[in-house]
């Protein structure tokens, strides 16, 4: 069963440019996404629970319905935007 187009959870800070790269390549392409907001100037990434996610402690990070997790904005938008129009053949 293929996961591409069920909703996934972004977990970003909406000052970073990195995070919004990433919503903004979810919305283009179309894919459901619930945004968390993580505030990175509060230590909201050094939280056992988010440093359970991403050990590096930085946001963006997507974490899909079957439960895997993505880090870093490039990463994050390549498994995006794979077979859009975002990536030219």
């Amino acid at each position: 069963m293929s996961l591409d187009n069920e909703a996934l959870t972004i977990f970003g800070d909406s000052i970073s440019g990195n995070c919004l790269k990433v919503k903004w390549v979810a919305e283009l392409v179309g894919r459901p996404y619930e945004w968390v907001e993580i505030n990175v100037m509060n230590k909201e990434t050094r939280t056992p629970e988010f440093l359970a996610m991403n050990p590096a402690g930085q946001v963006p990070v997507v974490r899909f319905a079957n439960g895997r997790v993505l880090a870093q904005s490039n990463a994050i938008m390549l498994h995006l935007a794979e077979n859009s129009e975002l990536i030219p053949a």
